[in-house]
């Protein structure tokens, strides 16, 4: 065959193979990757009045993601406080018309806050799962309330039921979500954690059948059982308010895990970081803010093909809101109207009452609500001296109209838990212990007071800055350590981990009828009755007095010769040295009105020992050249207990004495042995003295 033919039969052959067997092809095309889009909130809190503005803000972060990527999948998930501490027309509806909100704004996973443990999660279980309440618990307008259970998913992972360590309410540690990309099937996993310190935010009765566990182990424990089922695209749920540490941690532990996002809540911060591989948001409260997080899965792994994208956007309220959702919020709002809106007292100025802290840690609103505890407490007959309030139980300004009118729903947003209220008997040490943890743990626990008031100072604990020196009832007489006081304290505060050991010392005698919402209600009810317009202010309770021990003391010597000599402080000497000169009395004083003095008694030729003198009295003689031969000096007061007394004396022929402290005497008796100088310090309580000490005291 001719080279021409062989070439035309080679080119035949090739295209009626391409004509009769068109599908076969040389290499198979891999899957598109899916686009992924998850919206994800946190701290609602109930937050209705806005969440038409929050609804309409993610249905159009929705619709822009799907006219960029139509074959796209988008998400939304909330990352715990979706209720609790919420306005009034939710929380007088217990939040059902929040869960009702939430649904219409198509959120799908949610994990546990915090505040879904505020009363219980039984009751959080019911208004989740639709279930009407029991007749006579709550206020008519939420039994007659048109509920609906929530159509999203409950994830909480590291809470377990101490009884048999299953999770409550047969909730889940994690979902899986599947789509199908170009008939291939790609998943993502949803784990919901909460943070393990429930127990410091929560009344016990609410937390206590329940273990907590950590949330990097947690999370470490099921990012690989997802993993182990083939999916690699994990998004954690959580409502810590740590989320860096925890993925730090996680990444110590576990450093083949595969969490892509950590959505966080709890702080109420604007987070947007990576840590590792792994993208970390949080964004603000109550429906302010939402996180947008964009991604792309990849079939073929089933994991995110990189690090996935974030803004934290702000809600923009000239956005028209979503009429669906603003139905619920104008239903909520008529149904509470007459409630909410009743006029219950009267302000003395039209000025918004404050709940936040001055320095020292002290609020007008925190006094009114203790203040109010404490009348409510005598008006149920019980004789207390004061009332302990956690200053997170202050969930909002108490908000005064302009006709200077308080009304209801005003009052109830302030104080809306329900925290049982104790009467508990204490002794002036234990309640005094007590005010000094709230400035432990960097002021982590800080406590509003009525009906008592307390000095306190400056100290040298690292973990302890701040000391109580005086503790005083109203009338302004002492409370002794000995002495007994009786407090009225809600629930929150007496079986907290921080404070309830020491409540636990003391007796607890009997609780209040009213809880705090309704004390709180009833006080201003009661002031209103009685003609008395609510004047709350910071009147300094808590009074700071610092105290520094080397420049808030001093001493000066009457020498031989030479008379008064200059004040002088913190081991340095007073008197003389090689000049044979005696000191003949001296002087001490506190530069500083914290409770407690120096005292001082000196032991002189031919009258011995005299009685203690203080605030810089004179003891000893002059004019009469009578030398000091020995000295005993002690602090009294609160400056005893946190603080000693160091002194030594330049003693005739013997030189420097060794250290003496608290009373010990220094000197000689019966040698006849002058002093000549002195040097005093006062240092931390239990400071050794030095290894090598002279003995400070010479006696026949």
């Amino acid at each position: 065959m001719n080279k021409k033919k062989k070439i035309w039969l080679c080119f035949l052959a090739c295209f009626f193979t391409i004509i009769v067997a068109p599908n076969v092809t040389l290499a198979e095309e891999a899957p598109s990757a899916l686009p992924i889009q998850i919206l994800g909130i946190n701290d609602f809190h109930g937050a209705l009045s806005d969440a038409a503005f929050l609804s309409s803000n993610l249905n159009q972060e929705t619709e822009l993601f799907k006219e960029k990527q139509p074959h796209g999948s988008s998400i939304r998930v909330q990352a715990g406080d979706m209720v609790g501490s919420s306005p009034v027309n939710s929380s007088l509806l217990q939040d059902e018309p929040t869960i009702k909100a939430m649904n219409r704004m198509l959120f799908e996973y949610g994990t546990l806050g915090n505040h879904e443990f505020d009363e219980g999660l039984d009751e959080f279980n019911r208004i989740i799962t639709g279930t009407a309440p029991e007749t006579g618990i709550f206020n008519s307008e939420t039994e007659h309330y048109p509920r609906e259970a929530s159509t999203q998913q409950i994830l909480i992972a590291n809470v377990r039921q101490k009884a048999d360590q299953s999770i409550p309410h047969n909730w889940k540690p994690y979902a899986v979500k599947e789509m199908i990309v170009e008939q291939q099937k790609v998943s993502i996993g949803f784990i919901g954690i909460v943070t393990k310190t429930i127990p410091n935010l929560v009344s016990k009765k609410y937390y206590d059948a329940y273990s907590f566990l950590d949330e990097a182990e947690t999370i470490a424990t099921y990012s690989h059982e997802l993993q182990s089922l083939g999916v690699n695209a994990i998004v954690v749920l959580a409502h810590t308010g740590n989320g860096e540490a925890i993925m730090d941690q996680l990444n110590r532990i576990a450093p083949d895990h595969s969490v892509d996002v950590f959505i966080d809540g709890h702080s109420h911060k604007n987070i947007n970081t990576v840590r590792g591989k792994t993208r970390i948001v949080q964004s603000l409260s109550s429906g302010q803010a939402f996180s947008a997080i964009t991604g792309v899965i990849d079939p073929q792994t089933n994991d995110f093909s990189s690090t996935p994208q974030a803004n934290v956007k702000l809600v923009n309220k000239s956005f028209p809101k979503d009429l669906t959702v603003e139905a619920i919020t104008i239903d909520a709002d008529q149904r509470i109207d007459g409630l909410a809106s009743q006029t219950i007292s009267y302000a003395a100025s039209r000025s918004t009452i404050s709940k936040k802290d001055n320095q020292w840690k002290e609020s007008a609103l925190g006094n009114l609500v203790a203040d109010a505890q404490v009348a409510i407490a005598s008006k149920e007959g019980f004789s207390v001296d004061g009332a302990l309030i956690n200053s997170g139980s202050l969930r909002a300004d108490l908000a005064v109209g302009s006709d200077k009118s308080i009304s209801y729903g005003a009052a109830h947003r302030v104080q809306p838990f329900g925290n049982s209220l104790y009467v508990v008997q204490l002794s002036g040490k234990q309640l005094t212990e007590i005010l000094n943890k709230q400035y432990q743990n960097n002021q982590k626990n800080p406590l509003q007071i009525g009906g008592i008031s307390y000095q306190y100072t400056n100290y040298y604990g690292t973990n302890q800055p701040y000391i109580l020196t005086k503790l005083m009832r109203k009338n302004k007489t002492n409370i002794a350590a000995n002495q007994t006081v009786t407090v009225v304290v809600n629930e929150y505060v007496y079986t907290s981990a921080v404070f309830a050991p020491i409540f636990n010392q003391g007796k607890l005698l009997d609780s209040l009828q009213a809880n705090d919402t309704d004390a709180f209600i009833q006080y201003l009810k009661d002031q209103k009755d009685a003609k008395l317009p609510i004047n709350a202010k910071i009147d300094k309770r808590k009074n700071y007095t610092p105290f520094k021990p080397a420049t808030d003391f001093s001493y000066r010597t009457h020498v031989q010769d030479y008379g008064w000599q200059s004040y002088v402080t913190t081991g340095k000497s007073s008197g003389t040295t090689g000049k044979s000169k005696r000191l003949e009395a001296i002087q001490i004083k506190l530069n500083s009105s914290i409770a407690g003095s120096i005292q001082y008694k000196t032991h002189i030729l031919d009258y011995g020992w005299q009685s203690w003198r203080e605030n810089n009295a004179l003891s000893g003689t002059t004019g009469k050249s009578k030398r000091l031969e020995a000295i005993q000096i002690r602090l009294s007061g609160a400056l005893s207990s946190y603080y000693d007394i160091h002194y030594r004396v330049h003693s005739q022929d013997y030189g420097w004495l060794g250290w003496a402290k608290n009373e010990q005497s220094s000197g000689t008796q019966g040698f006849s042995k002058r002093l000549e100088a002195i040097q005093i310090k006062i240092v931390p309580k239990n400071t050794a003295l030095p290894v090598k000490n002279r003995t400070p005291f010479i006696k026949k």
